[in-house]
């Protein structure tokens, strides 16, 4: 049997805008028909920009007090459903992105993959609850860490979550399988309880996080987060030269609530 897309329910994307250095720009689309928003991808002529916010009909689904790179959320990430918004967003209503741009201007768009779905199962997003906490991000969006320094990513929690797939880049091209070489994770703290498995002394090699692992579900934390609680990635630089790190924690369904 032949199984057909509705007409105006393939991808939901704006028109390409540049974002100065340094600027905070809007970029927003309007569904025509009510859809299932899905799988999130950021296009760009940079990797140094972030997404310091996204809202579904007006209502921030951002989970946490940070930003998260673009790079996060590139074409190449192995992160396809993770990355999934899944909320339903009715005719005329927008997803739009806050997007500030890096070391200067450059293009940015966005494409969300859509299902469409009948107008009355449509949900209000004042009324989905959990499903509202899509991804959190790290306070700063992208830090610095010298040639053999230590910093930590760290982020406060603005609603009840759990804790899923946690992804880290640079602000250099997410395709490099080799960008985060010689790059160590010697924590991750949930209100200071630590969610590695070995000891003290042990480092998780960070490219496990990186945009393209493939690990899938190994790199879920799977861990709740209250309200206001702090998460923590203590990252060690073990290479010749300065980089700039970052990177967000897609949410999970909370089945608590």
């Amino acid at each position: 049997m032949a199984v057909y897309r509705n007409a105006q329910g393939y991808m939901l994307s704006p028109q390409a805008t540049t974002v100065g250095a340094g600027a905070t720009s809007t970029i927003a689309s309007t569904i025509q028909v009510a859809c299932m928003l899905e799988d999130l991808i950021i296009s760009s002529t940079a990797f140094d920009g972030v997404v310091s916010q996204i809202r579904v009909a007006g209502q921030s689904i951002f989970a946490s007090s940070g930003s998260v790179p673009t790079n996060v959320f590139s074409p190449v990430a192995q992160t396809e459903g993770y990355r999934s918004i899944s909320i339903p967003i009715n005719q005329q209503q927008q997803l739009s992105l806050d997007v500030v741009g890096g070391a200067a201007g450059a293009n940015y768009s966005f494409a969300c993959g859509t299902t469409p779905i009948p107008q009355d199962a449509v949900v209000p997003t004042d009324m989905i609850g959990s499903a509202l906490s899509y991804v959190a991000g790290f306070d700063g969006g992208f830090t610095a860490i010298a040639a053999g320094a230590t910093a930590t990513l760290s982020m406060t929690v603005l609603r009840p979550i759990v804790l899923g797939r946690l992804v880290l880049c640079l602000d250099t091209d997410p395709d490099s399988v080799n960008g985060l070489a010689d790059v160590n994770i010697n924590s991750i703290l949930v209100n200071n309880i630590e969610m590695k498995s070995g000891d003290a002394a042990s480092s998780i090699p960070a490219q496990v996080c990186a945009v393209r692992s493939t690990l899938d579900q190994d790199l879920l934390l799977a861990y709740p987060a209250e309200l206001n609680s702090t998460v923590s990635v203590q990252i060690t630089n073990n290479t010749a030269a300065g980089i700039n790190i970052g990177g967000g924690i897609f949410c999970m369904p909370d089945l608590r609530s």
